[in-house]
This record gives C-alpha cells, sequence and structure tokens, in this order.
C-alpha cells in the first residue's frame, strides 16, 4: 500500500533528522555555543548554584577580598576586560581563555568543557585553578536555567533547520 511506504519512509527520514541532528558537527556547533555562554556570564560576573538539577540559578560570584582587590590594583597585566574590584575570574584572563570544547562524542551523544594546559609560566594546570575557585565560592562552570533555555532554543532552531532540509 503507497499509504504504509509513504510513513516508512516519513519515519525513516525522521530517525535521520535526530541523529544528524546529535552527529559530531552538530554537538561541535552546540558545544561551542555553550562555551560561549559560559564566557559571558562568567565575564559578567555571574556563576552557577548547583542544584543537582540540570540549569541551577543564577548566583553572583563571591566578592572579592580586599587584599585581592590591593593586588590586583598592582598588578601591571590585569586583563582589559575586568576592573580590580570586580569578581570575573580575569584576573589575567587565563582561566576563562583556556575553556575549549572536547570528548565531543556523537555515539555517547555527549561533549565536555573543561579548561586546558597551565598557567603562563607556572606548573599549575587551568583545571586546578577552575577546582580551586569553585570550592573557593565561585562556580562557574555549570549551566543556569537560563543558559539552558538559550542552549535548547538554539538545538530547537538547529532541529528546525535539518527538519525542513530533508522533509519539505
Amino acid at each position: 500500500m503507497p499509504v504504509e511506504k509513504d510513513i516508512t519512509d516519513f519515519v525513516k527520514s525522521v530517525e535521520k533528522t535526530i541523529d544528524e541532528s546529535l552527529s559530531r558537527k552538530q554537538l561541535t556547533i552546540l558545544g561551542k555555543a555553550t562555551l560561549t555562554i559560559i564566557y559571558k556570564r562568567t565575564k559578567k560576573g555571574i556563576g552557577v548554584r548547583k542544584t543537582g538539577q540540570i540549569g541551577g540559578a543564577r548566583k553572583k560570584l563571591k566578592a572579592l577580598e580586599k587584599s585581592t582587590i590591593a593586588r590586583r590594583k598592582a598588578f601591571k597585566r590585569l586583563s582589559s576586560t575586568t576592573s580590580p574590584g570586580k569578581s570575573n575570574l580575569t584576573f589575567t584572563g587565563q582561566l576563562l581563555d583556556s575553556l575549549k570544547v572536547k570528548k565531543i562524542s556523537a555515539r555517547k551523544k555527549s561533549f565536555v568543557i573543561s579548561p586546558e594546559g597551565k598557567r603562563r609560566g607556572g606548573s599549575i594546570a587551568n583545571f586546578e585553578v577552575a577546582e580551586f575557585v569553585d570550592e573557593n565560592g565561585r562556580p562557574f562552570l555549570g549551566l543556569t536555567k537560563d543558559d539552558v533555555k538559550d542552549i535548547t532554543k538554539l538545538y530547537q532552531s538547529s532541529f528546525a533547520k535539518l527538519v525542513r532540509k530533508r522533509l519539505t
């Protein structure tokens, strides 16, 4: 029957669209967009209150101590994207600039965002700095509810384009 074949072909096309929407290429695009969201939010001084669920609450990063502000005022190479009193993880900019999308897996339908490399002129790894700032009241490597909404909109838009391309 022609209707059965049409339905079967349609379902196969939808399955291919779903697979393509979670391909390595699409996950890379989604990962880079997620990284940008985390980067921009953190530079604004906003972190994430971890709730154990997807999408924590927005949380202003813990204020800097007076001694840290004084040290930042005296530091000659303070990042151009901050000020001495602003808590936004940009003392030098190295930590946020080291964030990378990696471990992209179409099979597992996942990716990871984490800091890479070591600090300039030192032996401390950027992931160690990230752990330190997280433990000291400045959690930033996570997603807020707003971040999840933004990423969801991006994915929906991307998926809709693939559906239009494949099914129309």
